[in-house]
């Protein structure tokens, strides 16, 4: 039976260029960025049609830094079709990059679901950041069922933060993830646990000692943890210029990290502008650099 699947690829090429002459054709092609971003997107579409991955994947980027270079959203099928290209291609970099412009521009859970755990599976990743991991899928709601409510509280407790825990176990009951079944015992003792924690540490961070006590701290380490607990209860006057203090006073075991979490609470307290600025200067390893940089997207994409 006849197939464009079974065209050999020099005829690939020839039905594909006939495409694109029509594509010009119809729309008045005449170099025009907004014209060659159509040309570039039916030239796409017809070798992804013929399994020609490589060259659809060439049309297809072209179509979409078309796009970004005027201003203008990509097409969501195009990029989808990207994805799928360099994953049939074996091009994890090309493929990362796809997810990236998905979660820009359609900032859709599964996107981020998919993104994140790719970036959590690098070899060097490391477990320090498993709890902003799942902050983010959190704040990119793609937290992936009970299991992971229930991590991100535990870590968060362990963390110092029962406030941030508590939350996060609201969420899971307001989303019905963790109000049924068997388990939702256990969550709800979980969740008083955590709101004891957090009323009785409100309490204690609240007295003016404690300020006083981590500001004479021989490192900043205690006022950027002080800081971003604040943050968790939603005091961002007290607590971004805690961290910020602390980050300029240093001795700091993990900087990248305190840098980032700046950033995240920059995000929390609407601050956008500051978040993007203080996001992109994450560096580091054992994946903050790469956690960082989806932070970065997280914060590019709200502020579209």
């Amino acid at each position: 039976m006849f197939s464009v699947m079974n065209i050999a690829r020099p005829f690939r090429f020839l039905i594909a260029g006939l495409v694109l002459a029509n594509a010009q054709s119809a729309h008045g092609i005449d170099g025009d960025a907004s014209q060659a971003q159509v040309a570039a997107a039916a030239a796409g579409r017809s070798f992804f049609r013929a399994n020609d991955f490589e060259n659809a994947a060439r049309n297809l980027q072209l179509e979409t830094s078309l796009a970004e270079k005027s201003a203008q959203p990509p097409s969501e099928e195009s990029l989808q079709m990207l994805a799928q290209c360099y994953a049939r291609l074996g091009d994890v970099t090309g493929q990362t990059w796809a997810l990236e412009r998905l979660v820009t521009h359609y900032p859709r859970p599964r996107y981020w679901s998919e993104l994140i755990t790719r970036t959590q599976r690098r070899q060097d990743f490391g477990q320090r950041l498993a709890l902003d991991f799942l902050r983010l899928r959190r704040a990119t709601g793609s937290l992936q069922g009970a299991d992971d409510y229930a991590a991100l509280a535990t870590l968060a407790m362990r963390a110092g933060f029962p406030a941030e825990a508590a939350a996060a176990i609201d969420a899971g009951f307001a989303r019905g993830v963790l109000g049924a079944g068997t388990e939702a015992a256990r969550f709800h003792g979980l969740h008083d646990t955590a709101a004891r924690q957090a009323a009785e540490r409100r309490r204690a961070i609240e007295d003016p000692q404690a300020i006083q006590d981590v500001a004479s701290q021989p490192t900043g380490e205690a006022l950027v943890q002080l800081g971003y607990e604040f943050v968790t209860y939603g005091e961002y006057a007290k607590g971004l210029p805690l961290i910020k203090t602390g980050l300029r006073k240093g001795g700091i075991d993990k900087p990248s990290d305190a840098v980032m979490r700046l950033g995240m609470a920059y995000l929390l307290a609407g601050r956008k502008a500051d978040a993007l600025q203080t996001l992109a200067t994450v560096t580091g390893v054992h994946g903050a650099a790469d956690l960082g940089h989806l932070w970065y997207l997280h914060a590019l994409g709200n502020a579209m």
